[in-house]
């Protein structure tokens, strides 16, 4: 984070109800302190650094190894909040106490919703926990696959989360949340920085290949220069945690800035994410610059 940080800060979001009542409801990025940005104590330091301590002491090779690791620590993250999400679904179905009914109706709406699909999301979190703490184990990484963009220059973001991937870089559908009896592929994606250059990784198990897959390969038809934009739009589009370069937020235009505002917006209980939220919106980013890209999949049985 230290790497696009200046004074000590960066560009994201912090979600609050105080934030969202006085911007009525819109999502804005906004001067984060590093010590604030993308914080998780989902362990202990001790257990941290024993598990870690090939991604964070080691030269980066971008081993298998360390792919693995950079996923598990993403994976670890994203089971953390989830259960975190919990909480907050059970407070926001209070949260109507004392309104107007039609008012209430809408929050109970909304707090179900939202309950809902994070009870989906820890459910398939335990399937895929159970497969990671494995590959952990065992350091089998022929059971993980890694699609790795290589950065010739620090990358203008930072970003790590892990999601359902619902549509491909083309536009088209590929898995429809919200469906009890369906059990979602789940990709984890990673940018970081190291040694003035960078990689931005995506890693999924090698058992969802059905859409994972598809994902992928939608992304892959296009140059490195169409990709640095379409990570662009993906990050906004579906993580709070992505985190910009204050200069590089302010090099943009009120048209770029704006495109990436409405971005924040996708995936939250006011807006559903477009169909083509990744398709090309025009924009040119300038976020990164990919010189090499690998795709590290097992062989299929």
């Amino acid at each position: 984070m230290k790497e696009i940080s200046e004074n000590g800060h960066v560009m994201g979001t912090k979600p609050s109800l105080a934030g969202l009542i006085k911007s009525d409801g819109k999502l804005a990025l906004e001067k984060v302190g590093i010590n604030k940005a993308s914080t998780f104590t989902g362990f202990c330091s001790a257990h941290d650094k024993n598990i870690f301590s090939p991604l964070e002491d080691e030269k980066i090779t971008l081993s298998d190894k360390q792919l693995f690791l950079l996923a598990y620590r993403g994976f670890c993250r994203e089971l953390f909040h989830k259960e975190q999400n919990k909480e907050t679904a059970n407070l926001m179905k209070e949260s109507d106490r004392g309104q107007d009914q039609m008012l209430q109706a809408m929050l109970q709406g909304y707090a179900g919703a939202y309950d809902s699909g994070v009870d989906l999301a820890l459910r398939d979190l335990g399937f895929i926990k159970k497969e990671m703490d494995s590959i952990l184990v065992s350091e089998d990484y022929s059971k993980i696959n890694h699609c790795v963009f290589e950065l010739d220059a620090t990358p203008k973001i930072l970003v790590s989360a892990m999601i359902t991937p619902e549509m491909d870089f083309q536009g088209n559908e590929l898995q429809r949340l919200g469906l009890q009896n369906e059990v979602y592929e789940y990709v984890i994606f990673n940018c970081i920085s190291y040694e003035n250059k960078g990689c931005f990784v995506f890693s999924w198990l090698a058992s969802n290949e059905k859409h994972c897959d598809r994902f992928i390969e939608s992304l892959l038809k296009l140059d490195n220069v169409q990709v640095s934009d379409a990570l662009v739009r993906f990050c906004y589009s579906f993580s709070e945690n992505t985190w910009a370069s204050p200069s590089w937020w302010n090099s943009l235009s009120e048209e770029e800035k704006n495109s990436i505002g409405k971005r924040l917006m996708h995936g939250t209980p006011m807006e559903n994410h477009p169909p083509d939220c990744l398709v090309d919106d025009g924009y040119r980013y300038k976020a990164m610059s990919i010189n090499k890209r690998e795709l590290r999949v097992s062989e299929k049985t």
